[in-house]
């Protein structure tokens, strides 16, 4: 199980309709919905959410604290100015933690292949998550996918491949491929006489014949 991480939020009012003039505070409005709750519009620390984003992802458990009472969520999206790529906006799910979640969990690549440096062959990475089924108590930050499995050209790693904890319902396919191998296509340059390089080519030639004739 991750570590919990905290975050204090606020009631949004009628005052706060303007989300323009908000982020002009250094909030941001986002809300909190869930299975057989009333769904609560609020707003959070833009810099706070940022350091639990980077450090959390959406696979950890947030403890969010409004006016003294706790809601447990994840967060379930994240919307970015297209221009600034600055966070605009979030959602959160609030868990029930006897109830089981769908969730992703990031892969982290580690260790080195061999073929890492063989021009002949690209190692391609085909998935960055995979789904899962758990309880929230049970959720990891990441898996580990180790490239060091990579050993010929032909291998691959799959879904069904990655160690999970027993009470993990698998989501994506086993038989998706993590990582697999493609050969390197070497593209044979042809040499080409341009129009150009062949009339300079024959214009000595027209010269020559020239004189010969005279």
């Amino acid at each position: 199980m991750t570590k919990k991480m905290n975050l204090t939020a606020i009631l949004r009012s009628a005052e706060d309709k303007n989300v323009n003039e908000l982020r002009k505070t250094g909030l941001i409005p986002a809300n909190i919905y869930g299975k057989g709750i009333k769904n609560k519009s609020i707003k959070i620390n833009l810099v706070d959410f940022e350091k639990i984003y980077e450090s959390a992802g959406e696979s950890t458990l947030i403890d969010v604290e409004i006016d003294k009472e706790k809601a447990t969520v994840i967060i379930k999206d994240v919307q970015f100015n297209a221009v600034k790529d600055k966070i605009e906006h979030v959602d959160f799910y609030q868990v029930d933690m006897k109830e089981t979640i769908d969730v992703e969990i990031p892969l982290e690549f580690v260790g080195e292949s061999i073929l890492e440096k063989d021009s002949t062959v690209s190692i391609v990475k085909n998935l960055e998550t995979i789904n899962v089924r758990c309880l929230p108590g049970d959720l990891v930050e990441k898996f580990e996918v180790d490239m060091s499995k990579i050993k010929k050209f032909g291998d691959t790693i799959k879904v069904g491949d990655i160690a999970l904890p027993e009470s993990y319902k698998l989501i994506t396919l086993e038989t998706d491929a993590i990582v697999s191998t493609s050969e390197v296509q070497v593209v044979e340059e042809e040499s080409t006489v341009t129009e150009e390089s062949a009339e300079a080519v024959a214009e000595p030639a027209k010269e020559d014949e020239a004189q010969e004739q005279k």
